[in-house]
């Protein structure tokens, strides 16, 4: 959800004339209709992105993308709903992100990144900062990190 309730996000395969596609979809609860804001052909091993997370106080999202259904891996990136701009988090194929969450000032993002080539190897815990543009693994051993609320003292 945007910060506003306005709008949601999902992806999700469509059928098209050329086979299976892959798209990011808006959904604007004012008025009930349906935005495509990305699509990657399934066939053409094209974008496939999944699990849109919204910002709490800015208008973007974090988004998983495979860009080569041949590697496993995926990308993460910050996707800036006004101009559609993507901004590069994890670069690095031979991993897959998951379970990413905002903190609640929208200043960072916390994620889970596991290797597939290396089964037995413990998931690991990264931070992407978005002022810096920074990202840093913290924990190897974690899964499925939260943020914590804020306890006035």
């Amino acid at each position: 959800w945007t910060r506003d309730s306005r709008f949601f996000y999902y992806s999700d395969l469509a059928a098209d004339e050329y086979g299976l596609t892959n798209v990011l979809i808006q959904v604007d609860m004012q008025d009930g209709s349906l935005e495509t804001l990305y699509e990657g052909s399934v066939a053409d091993q094209g974008l496939s992105l999944s699990f849109p997370v919204c910002s709490p106080t800015e208008n973007m999202l974090v988004v998983s993308a495979q860009t080569n259904l041949k590697v496993p891996g995926k990308r993460l990136y910050a996707l800036n709903l006004d101009d559609l701009s993507l901004s590069m988090i994890l670069d690095d194929l031979s991993k897959v992100p998951g379970f990413y969450a905002w903190s609640a000032d929208g200043r960072q993002v916390v994620f889970q990144v596991y290797t597939p080539a290396a089964p037995d190897q413990e998931s690991e815990i990264w931070v992407w900062d978005r002022a810096s543009g920074e990202t840093q693994k913290l924990v190897t051993g974690g899964s499925a990190p939260q943020w914590g609320e804020e306890v006035d003292s």
